[in-house]
């Protein structure tokens, strides 16, 4: 939480209203605050009571197409040559997939996979991302297997080019369900 890691979200009304309450002193409730005064956390949150409800269930925090659209920036090459469009097309492409993702119809693959193979993280940071993530367009040489480099929070979409045409959207699918049920990090 300090280095803008996940929340503690999953705690109900009552044991957040408890955490803070200084009377209450079950055991777990307890350790739970031994915990959050080693950080200052607890220090904080009773000092600045708002903090307290970063704790709460947020609906709001869960990924939504939007959000992953608008958190994974693509980096196009100038627009009129080959190139472009061949970018142009394999990103629509994607796109359509996110939206068959969302929509619950590619098993299960989720939004939040994505953006974990793509930046290591299942959820955006409440902070944001330090990186903002990317998506970058090569040439296809062996194989349309999108592939992510974490530290600098980018995913590689491979194009088609003039010698090489795009693959049947099934095939394409396919693929992108490989690399995105795979946690390691971009390579599969």
């Amino acid at each position: 939480m300090l280095q803008n890691g996940k929340l503690a979200q999953f705690l109900a009304d009552d044991v957040r209203q408890r955490l803070f309450d200084i009377e209450d002193e079950t055991p777990c409730i307890a350790k739970l605050k031994d915990g959050l005064m080693t950080l200052g956390i607890h220090q904080l949150c009773m000092e600045l009571p708002t903090m307290q409800y970063l704790f709460q269930p947020n609906t709001s925090s869960a990924l939504t197409i939007n959000k992953l659209k608008s958190l994974l920036t693509p980096t196009f090459i100038e627009t009129g040559t080959n190139s472009r469009r061949f970018e142009g097309e394999i990103f629509a492409l994607f796109l359509k997939y996110l939206r068959e993702v969302s929509s619950g119809r590619r098993g299960n693959i989720t939004l939040n996979d994505i953006l974990q193979f793509v930046t290591g993280a299942e959820d955006e940071p409440v902070l944001g991302f330090r990186i903002t993530p990317s998506v970058e367009f090569v040439e296809m040489t062996q194989s349309y297997l999108p592939t992510a480099n974490t530290c600098i929070n980018r995913l590689t979409l491979p194009r088609p080019t003039i010698e090489q045409q795009l693959l049947p959207t099934r095939q394409m699918y396919d693929l992108y369900d490989l690399a995105f049920s795979n946690r390691f990090f971009g390579n599969v």
